[in-house]
């Protein structure tokens, strides 16, 4: 038997929590949880876990339900943001840059910037850091800030007043053990 607890804002979110978990989810059985008294404990809930797989005949390895104990409340906000501008007095004043950036995680190997920043050095670079990394890389020109602020803005996540997660518990068979 498996348990697994979910604090998210839908039921939806919760069954995508649960396949994310390689769990399947084949019904919401919260009105059979409530019609037997709403148990909570480890024991009883195992119970009622065991008895409702066996009634609904379902045996395959990670499959089972979910109850909601307690319903989220999604953030319906269309826009969940506040922005709140910098003002920028003056001029920047930008450098040009060349980074070197491995394709397959955008990690930043070397930059090459100042008097000497030009393409060719950029490329014997890349070629120097190619003996220790023995990836592919990229080579990017970035326009970095010298003088002056380089954040124009700031955006702050504020969710709806009204917006809560809620507690929904997966109860099922064992996953596949190798």
């Amino acid at each position: 038997m498996i348990k697994r607890e979910f604090e998210v804002y839908s039921y939806e979110e919760a069954v995508k929590a649960a396949e994310a978990e390689g769990l399947t989810v084949y019904r919401n059985k919260t009105a059979s949880w409530k019609s037997a008294g709403s148990p909570v404990s480890d024991k009883d809930l195992k119970k009622f876990a065991e008895d409702k797989l066996k009634e609904d005949k379902r045996t395959a390895a990670g499959e089972g339900f979910l109850i909601v104990v307690a319903a989220g409340s999604k953030d319906t906000r269309e826009r969940p943001y506040t922005y709140e501008n910098v003002v920028t007095e003056g001029r920047m004043a930008t450098e040009r840059t060349y980074e070197v950036r491995r394709v397959d995680n955008g990690e930043l190997v070397v930059s090459v910037a100042g008097e000497g920043a030009t393409k060719d050095a950029a490329i014997k670079a890349a070629k120097e850091a190619m003996i220790e990394t023995k990836a592919d890389m990229d080579i990017e020109v970035v326009y970095r800030v010298k003088d002056g602020k380089n954040v124009v803005g700031h955006l702050k996540y504020v969710p709806s007043i009204n917006a809560s997660t809620g507690r929904y518990i997966f109860l099922g068979n064992d996953l596949a053990q190798f």
